[in-house]
């Protein structure tokens, strides 16, 4: 593949048709390794003239696909041992190298919120020890001074930042301090433009940049941005073969390729012309950012194209801000049970899951159904049929999405069809309860209300 601006991208594939290696603009070259079972455990960039690495990073996993270390290097580098509790929640990282010797502990309750995080690390042959601790109340939401809510869940303050939402709870401003950005949405609910302003004591502007996102698909992630308009400053993002941002290009045509590690996050910013320095970006496992490596617009995770150049710090996740101070959400999930709880992050879990989208975490599986065509059966009196379109969805580091099968369901016999249906999704493989024809998919159960609807759900889930 070939672009105008940035160069020549190649990729090499493996047996089954997954990528597992590509060639980049500039002579450098991406290389991964996975083990029998799927599982990336390495992932290395190495310039092509004499060898050298820029960025690699490891990891040895676990018998349940979960890593149990990982070492890490761009120019320095460290390596870390984690720790999982029986239901597979992080409890504790260890780490030495470049950033000394540290551990981070983490508690839950039995809902996944963290209850407890006691950091300690040797500071120039100190001992320093930290600890935070968090309570909630019966909705899951985190309590606190300076913590306050909306009617829906909202986060609407937090000690020194406020937030505010669109009626569909998307993001719409964030003030920190002096700084403050405001969003507005396109007809599909994407973020189509936003203004940073700067503000004095009395909250007076005093600078404002104004950019515009421009999309060429039905994502979420930017293809190109106005990154200020009065300045006509432009940016592209350029994707590779395997559908990741691989580079920006800027409006004079420079390059520079964006090196990610194992989880897609920030690795190497590498400019393509040598008179221009690299930029190394590195977060910890909640993806806060690393003290003294550089922030970008897209830190975490990078190869998805995912805002985190906000002035609370809040990462911009689809459908849901992600305040990794925290490691929480700041609104609810749309999706019940596309988390743990209402605001946690892949249930306890951010080393080896993401939720891109805001709603379903790459380690559940979240199902929606589209009904339409309601009908007395023709063999059972009393009972409702309809069609129904059954959309399974995966996400995981590929956003991977499957259509389940089409066929039909039925409400219970002499019930009535509920204008609000649930989808509950169970463990284990099986089939659709109800559905004429079984799909190869994860059971599912169905709940119906008992009061006929007016209008019939479109989507439910």
């Amino acid at each position: 593949m070939t672009d105008s601006v940035a160069g020549t991208f190649g990729a090499t594939y493996d047996a089954s048709g997954n990528v597992e290696g590509e060639t980049l603009p500039g002579g450098y070259t991406l290389s991964t390794v996975s083990d029998e079972t799927g599982f990336t455990t390495s992932r290395f960039y190495t310039r092509d003239t004499d060898g050298i690495a820029l960025l690699s990073d490891a990891a040895v996993p676990t018998v349940h696909g979960q890593a149990s270390s990982s070492t890490r290097s761009a120019g320095a580098g460290y390596s870390q041992d984690f720790r999982y509790d029986r239901t597979g929640r992080l409890t504790d990282v260890d780490e030495s190298g470049t950033y000394g010797s540290q551990h981070r502990a983490y508690s839950f309750d039995a809902n996944s919120n963290r209850t407890r995080l006691v950091s300690a690390r040797d500071q120039d042959g100190t001992p320093v020890s930290t600890t935070t601790d968090y309570t909630y109340d019966t909705a899951d939401s985190l309590t606190g001074t300076g913590i306050t809510y909306d009617a829906f869940g909202r986060t609407l303050t937090k000690p020194g930042t406020t937030f505010g939402y669109y009626a569909n709870d998307l993001v719409r401003r964030q003030t920190c301090g002096d700084r403050r950005k405001t969003w507005s949405l396109d007809a599909q609910g994407r973020l189509a433009s936003s203004t940073a302003e700067t503000l004095d004591g009395q909250g007076a502007v005093t600078a404002s940049v104004s950019s515009v996102n421009h999309y060429r698909n039905g994502t979420d992630s930017p293809s190109w941005t106005v990154e200020d308009v009065a300045a006509n400053l432009r940016s592209r993002n350029v994707t590779s073969l395997s559908g990741n941002l691989a580079a920006v290009t800027g409006t004079s045509g420079g390059t520079v390729l964006q090196l990610t590690d194992l989880h897609g996050d920030a690795g190497v910013a590498l400019p393509l012309d040598p008179a221009q320095p690299l930029a190394v970006a590195d977060t910890d496992e909640y993806r806060n950012v690393r003290e003294g490596t550089a922030s970008a617009r897209y830190n975490w995770p990078t190869a998805h194209m995912r805002e985190s150049d906000t002035p609370s710090g809040a990462i911009l996740m689809g459908v849901r801000q992600y305040d990794p101070s925290i490691g929480r959400f700041l609104s609810v999930d749309p999706v019940y049970g596309g988390n743990a709880n209402p605001y946690e992050y892949c249930s306890g879990d951010s080393n080896n899951c993401t939720d891109l989208g805001g709603d379903c975490s790459s380690s559940k599986l979240c199902c929606t159904f589209s009904v339409d065509n309601p009908h007395p059966s023709h063999t059972v009196k009393g009972r409702i049929n309809v069609h129904a379109d059954v959309a399974l969805v995966r996400l995981g580091k590929d956003g991977l999405r499957l259509q389940g099968r089409r066929g039909r369901v039925q409400s219970p016999r002499g019930g009535q069809l509920g204008a609000a249906w649930h989808l509950l999704l169970l463990q284990g493989r099986g089939r659709f309860h109800g559905l004429d024809r079984p799909g190869r998919v994860r059971e599912q159960g169905l709940r119906y209300g008992h009061k006929p609807p007016k209008t019939l759900p479109q989507r439910v889930g």
